[in-house]
């Protein structure tokens, strides 16, 4: 009985998970970190109606 070699197995499909995380943005532990999306009137590119912007890291 021959043994065949182990083949390697196919690479995954999809997408891997992002190491980008909120906690990430900030070394400062007890600080408050929250995501928000949509128009915020405090936010510069808001206010200018940059397209494709709506997306906010919020850290306080």
């Amino acid at each position: 009985m021959d043994v065949e070699a182990a083949t390697p197995s196919p690479p995954r499909k999809g997408h891997s998970r992002s190491r980008h995380t909120v906690n990430n943005w900030t070394q400062q532990p007890g600080m408050k970190k929250s995501f928000s999306i949509g128009y915020r009137s405090d936010c510069e590119k808001c206010r200018l109606k940059v397209p494709g912007h709506f997306n906010h890291i919020i850290i306080s």
